[in-house]
C-alpha cells in the first residue's frame, strides 16, 4: 500500500512573494501540509536517490521534497526555476 500510495500522490506547491506552501494529496484526501517564508528558506537542491532525481527546499523549520520520480534534466529545471522565483543563488 506505501508504494500504491507513493505512485498516486500528488504535490501542489504555491509560491508566492512572502511564502511558499505545499501539500500532498492522494485518493481525494490532503496530508502533509507545509507552510514556510521564503526569507527561511536557504537552499534550493537537487538529490539523487537511487536514480530518481527530486528537488529539495531546505529551510530552517526543514527540508521538503518535489518530485521522485523526475529525470535529471526535469529536476534540474525545477530547482533552477524555483532559485529564480525567490531570487537564490
Amino acid at each position: 500500500m506505501p508504494f500504491l500510495l507513493w505512485f498516486l500522490e500528488e504535490t501542489h506547491l504555491s509560491i508566492d512573494l512572502k511564502e511558499f506552501s505545499m501539500v500532498r494529496k492522494a485518493f481525494k484526501n490532503s496530508f502533509g501540509y507545509v507552510n514556510c517564508k521564503n526569507s527561511d528558506i536557504y537552499g534550493i537542491f537537487v538529490d539523487n536517490k537511487g536514480g530518481n532525481y527530486r528537488v529539495s527546499i531546505r529551510s530552517v523549520t526543514g527540508v521538503y521534497f518535489l518530485g521522485g520520480t523526475l529525470n535529471e534534466h526535469e529536476s534540474a529545471w525545477l530547482a533552477q526555476e524555483i532559485r529564480e522565483w525567490l531570487n537564490l543563488r
